[in-house]
């Protein structure tokens, strides 16, 4: 079995993705054949020397790692191999979403358009249910009531803000 072929590319359009390619672009045609492929998303806090580095599904409903797709080689304006650093960064994430993909199979995706006739009190119970439904299916009961015992509310015994 040979090594995967991780590569960072920057698009035209500014983004920065990380992937595994799969097949390269050629004469006959420009696509190249990916998987697993995230946009980077990065933050610096340069007084601080800290950079803050996450990564976002590349294309909305497309999440699961193994999922083949292509990239138009016309866009892509540099590539490189990942640093050491981002590289581990990425496989740990891929590693994490495949497990999260097993554990929860059927994510609940909302159609806005079907929710827009609730009241926001409405909207609110229907998502409460939904988490709920979600983590009995993990075994584990978690309640998203927001009069739970655990928070502690803010009551400034002053009015006046500055």
């Amino acid at each position: 079995m040979s090594k995967p072929d991780i590569k960072q590319f920057k698009l035209a359009n500014g983004e920065e993705i990380i992937c595994e390619v799969l097949e390269w672009d050629n004469e006959d045609s420009a696509a190249i054949v990916v998987r697993g492929i995230v946009r980077i998303i990065e933050s610096e806090d340069w007084k601080s020397g800290v950079r803050l580095i996450a990564f976002r599904p590349f294309m909305a409903f497309s999440e699961d790692p193994s999922t083949i797709q292509t990239l138009n080689s016309e866009h892509i304006m540099s590539e490189a191999f990942p640093g050491d650093g981002l590289l581990k960064m990425y496989v740990k994430c891929i590693r994490k979403i495949k497990k999260d993909i097993d554990e929860f199979p059927d994510i609940t995706t909302f159609d806005v358009d079907d929710l827009s006739h609730m009241s926001d009190e409405e909207l609110g119970d229907h998502l409460k249910e939904q988490m709920n439904k979600l983590a009995m299916t993990k075994k584990r009961r978690i309640n998203y009531d927001s009069d739970t015992d655990n928070v502690v509310q803010f009551k400034p015994k002053d009015k006046t803000f500055h």
